[in-house]
């Protein structure tokens, strides 16, 4: 695990509660997720523009929202079948 990591190095606060991630100039969006431990995960994000986007998939996005805005839904999604699998370990 120790190979794959590229920088380390312990970092302040600064007074608004921000913290400056040096050396990572290529990306500007992160998913974070912050665990009951005190462990932070950032794993970065980057977005599409929609000109990288088929025609089908540009086709299905505007048809989905068009649907969603007329009220064509389908039923509500009850996830507490599916708790197990929410639950971080």
């Amino acid at each position: 695990m120790k190979k794959n990591v590229l920088e380390e190095y312990d970092a302040k606060l600064d007074n608004k509660r921000r913290c400056v991630i040096r050396g990572i100039a290529a990306f500007d969006r992160y998913h974070v997720k912050v665990f009951k431990s005190g462990k932070i995960e950032m794993t970065p994000r980057v977005l599409v523009s929609p000109e990288e986007l088929s025609e089908n998939s540009l086709k299905m996005i505007y048809d989905s929202v068009r649907n969603f805005k007329k009220g064509v839904v389908g039923p509500a999604i009850d996830f507490d079948e599916f708790k197990e699998f929410l639950e971080d370990n």
